[in-house]
């Protein structure tokens, strides 16, 4: 048996929680570790970015009317895509999603920047937005 397996049946017995299995736990965790190696990028809605992701850059959202566009570069790593699909979020002040958009950047060689679009209708008040890589397909 290996350690996470014996780590989560030992938080499962600790926490004891009414019909949470050891599979949910499982299931959590992995869902964990994946959200934590997809990239994020963020900013606020004057366009400020607050980025921890060096493959982003330049990056803006702007409210028009009926929606809002994000804007920016992404500067790709070593593998070469046909197209890389991006999930946007709008957030409110306390961080939850009001909204949800989609772009694409097509076409992206290994190190190249090109410069992406993403939009969601929207017409409403925002604090910030988010972007992620949502899916790839690699060349």
């Amino acid at each position: 048996m290996t350690s996470s397996v014996c780590s989560i049946k030992y938080i499962h017995k600790k926490i004891k929680i009414q019909n949470f299995s050891t599979t949910s736990l499982v299931l959590l965790v992995l869902f964990s570790s994946y959200m934590e190696s997809i990239p994020w990028i963020h900013a606020d809605s004057t366009g400020t970015t607050n980025s921890t992701i060096q493959s982003f850059s330049n990056f803006t959202c702007a409210k028009g009317i009926g929606n809002v566009m994000l804007t920016g570069q992404y500067t790709n790593g070593d593998t070469p895509y046909r197209v890389i699909f991006l999930k946007m979020f709008l957030l409110d002040e306390n961080g939850h999603t009001i909204a949800t958009g989609n772009g694409n950047i097509p076409d992206i060689g290994a190190h190249e920047t090109k410069t992406f679009d993403a939009i969601t209708r929207f017409s409403g008040n925002f604090s910030s937005c988010t972007v992620q890589i949502d899916n790839a397909i690699p060349k």
